[in-house]
């Protein structure tokens, strides 16, 4: 059917069997709406990351860059920001879907980390106590992504 949506929030969860209330997709490098469903998830192309509460999801970041702490506001009151794979997933680097392996970034910062044109150190990180990152992610990204 022209112009029928395939990767939706919705036929992700039902395709990859996803155990939650409600799944946002992004696509083009933005979620196609604030998750506020629970449990929840969010999805791109590469996997996705499950949220069981409200609170794990906001706790997560509080929707602030781990760089530079930009929340950026939305219209309905609500701030945006980005899930980045420290390891990016898939070949060559076969990085897992994990919170171990995931900050929460401006748009600008993760495009940055996706090009590889900044070197992330876990010091200057802005750090959230529900937020476990591995340093071994850290280590990985600093000697192979970071250009």
């Amino acid at each position: 059917m022209a112009g029928t949506k395939t990767n939706t929030g919705e036929n992700l969860k039902r395709q990859w069997q996803i155990p939650a209330r409600q799944v946002r997709y992004r696509e083009g490098g933005k979620w196609s709406m604030p998750l506020k469903g629970f449990p929840g998830a969010l999805a791109d192309e590469n996997g996705c990351i499950l949220f069981p509460t409200q609170e794990a999801y906001q706790s997560c970041s509080q929707n602030k860059c781990q760089i530079c702490s930009l929340a950026v506001p939305l219209w309905d009151g609500l701030t945006y920001a980005e899930a980045h794979h420290i390891r990016p997933l898939g070949r060559p680097h076969n990085g897992p879907d994990a919170p171990t392996n995931i900050l929460i970034l401006c748009p600008n910062h993760h495009a940055q980390g996706d090009l590889g044109s900044i070197r992330l150190d876990l010091a200057s990180l802005r750090c959230v106590p529900s937020h476990v990152i591995a340093t071994e992610f850290i280590r990985y990204q600093a000697t192979t992504i970071a250009k």
